[in-house]
């Protein structure tokens, strides 16, 4: 008759496995405590990713600014959408705005300008006079249009129209990177201009230009470094809404 020790011997091995079962659980318990805590450290560590800025369009010009407003805007620069400006009874500010076309005079109210438009405070010295829209240029895409006004296919077409009077601003980031402009047609350079701000104006000295002639435009930069920009465009007729249309050049298109 067995004893009770040797009745015994046939759990141990049992015993063991139930025991190491055991350490193995609580080492895997203790190391996915120590990454969940890891984790929780290199998320408290890292820095807060800012929420993506809501984009910024250009939705009108400044024209003049008499007397001072805040913030202070330069003749000729873009006012963005969700800029706000308080222009005081001694001042006024005259502006282009893009959606309605309409060159507003306010002065003694805040403004504040949206995608739809713009509001003000009140509109007791508010005017407004009905104008052309602004034209918009941009930078030639790889040099197709002059490529084929040299060819001599080109009858014209395809080219943005500018009237034969006009105003050129530059607009976008950094309008003011550019130091001279010249102005050639299919025969002949015709400006070749030192630029003095963002806003060019056609020479009076010059002819002007003639309706359904091609022209090209090189904006040449101040640093040697940045590279000039071309463009190009067809005269057209006076439209009716204005002496002198704008013609906003996109540099950073």
């Amino acid at each position: 008759m067995k004893s009770t020790e040797d009745r015994n011997d046939h759990r141990r091995p049992l015993r063991l496995r139930l025991r190491a079962g055991d350490q193995i659980y609580e080492a895997l318990k203790e190391a996915t405590a120590a990454a969940i805590g890891l984790y929780i450290l290199v998320l408290a560590a890292a820095p807060a990713v800012a929420a993506q800025p809501i984009a910024r369009n250009p939705v009108a010009l400044v024209v003049e600014e008499k007397g001072r407003t805040s913030p202070e805007l330069p003749p000729y620069s873009e006012i963005m959408s969700g800029d706000a400006v308080e222009i005081p009874d001694a001042s006024s500010l005259v502006f282009i705005d893009y959606r309605s076309c309409n060159r507003e005079t306010v002065s003694g109210m805040t403004v504040n300008f949206s995608p739809s438009g713009f509001s003000t405070s009140r509109g007791d010295k508010r005017t407004e006079q009905k104008v052309a829209c602004p034209q918009s240029l941009a930078p030639d895409s790889g040099g197709d249009n002059s490529s084929l006004l040299m060819r001599g296919i080109d009858s014209g077409r395809g080219f943005p129209l500018v009237a034969i009077r006009s105003t050129f601003v530059i607009v976008g980031a950094r309008p003011h990177r550019f130091a001279r402009v010249r102005i050639k047609d299919a025969t002949r350079t015709l400006v070749d201009a030192k630029l003095h701000g963002t806003r060019f104006d056609w020479p009076p000295s010059t002819p002007p230009l003639e309706a359904g002639s091609v022209y090209h435009m090189v904006l040449l930069p101040e640093r040697a470094n940045d590279s000039p920009i071309k463009l190009s465009f067809r005269a057209a007729a006076d439209s009716p809404g204005a002496p002198q249309d704008i013609v906003l050049i996109h540099a950073d298109r």
